[in-house]
């Protein structure tokens, strides 16, 4: 059965369809997991109606969500540009052939292009054969040092192939400099936690000053760019001083091209990373 949950927003149009459970909770679920990227400006004139839908799809359990802010808009002072989203746009555009960039842009599991229109959506996230996403978990261990259990996923990863594994900082609400609403969602932060032959393993890292993040999400994308598997955990009442992997990033750093739409990614220094 296919519920109709509205975005509460202007247009019925706007209104997200998905077929999905609700639990005995009464808490909306969505039987398989996906990963909904959002590429997104503060100055595009579309791009509001676009993170309001996304972020009435990040309420529903089973689905994981983030807006990636553009930094191509000329005249656009937004505070939550980064130009690590431009590159991933591109990748992914040039991965499909296409011949121009644009926003709003809907990415699903790293494979599907949706239009910011119920419908769109709703097919995409219907579309019987999709590849299944993995939920990983994030626990927060002693010192407050979280650990990521990699899995067994040598089918579709190996050595010759490997998979990034990304972790990615998302900014609480703030206030858009150009009106009256909100940006909510932004993977203000982005850096590469390690690359992944497949193989079972953990994955530490340490995070320290969590300011103005609301949660993190870590995602395991093949050469090929399809999402493999995903988690997110979240930061509203983690404590403690801990070590930030994000502030050791440099802009400048670039990682080795594997496949021929691979991008330059930011790569932070310093994360301890324990195998």
């Amino acid at each position: 059965m296919a519920f109709v949950l509205n975005a509460g927003l202007a247009n019925a149009q706007d209104e997200i369809a998905v077929s999905r459970e609700i639990s005995e909770e009464g808490i909306l679920s969505f039987p398989e997991l996906s990963v909904i990227e959002l590429f997104t400006a503060q100055s595009c004139a579309f791009c509001q109606d676009a993170d309001d839908i996304l972020d009435v799809l990040g309420d529903i359990q089973g689905i994981i969500t983030f807006a990636c802010h553009v930094d191509y808009y000329p005249s656009d002072s937004d505070p939550l540009a980064r130009d690590y989203c431009t590159e991933r746009q591109k990748e992914y555009l040039r991965a499909k052939g296409a011949r121009y960039i644009y926003t709003p842009h809907f990415v699903i599991d790293g494979q599907d292009f949706a239009e910011a229109k119920r419908l769109d959506i709703e097919s995409v996230l219907q579309k019987k054969g999709r590849f299944p996403v993995t939920r990983l978990q994030i626990e927060g261990g002693e010192g407050a040092t979280y650990t990521v259990a990699l899995g067994d996923m040598t089918k579709v990863i190996s050595e010759d192939a490997p998979a990034r594994v990304l972790l990615l900082g998302i900014h609480e609400p703030i206030a858009s400099t150009r009106g009256k609403f909100e940006m909510k969602n932004a993977a203000s932060q982005y850096g590469l936690l390690t690359e992944w032959d497949g193989t079972p393993k953990d994955v530490q890292f340490d995070l320290a000053n969590a300011e103005g993040l609301e949660r993190l999400v870590v995602v395991v994308q093949g050469s090929d760019l399809r999402i493999l598997a995903a988690g997110e955990k979240s930061l509203k009442e983690a404590e403690g001083e801990l070590h930030n992997p994000f502030e050791d990033m440099k802009e400048d750093q670039n990682l080795p091209k594997r496949t021929e739409h691979s991008e330059t990614l930011p790569v932070p220094e310093g994360i301890e990373i324990t195998e």
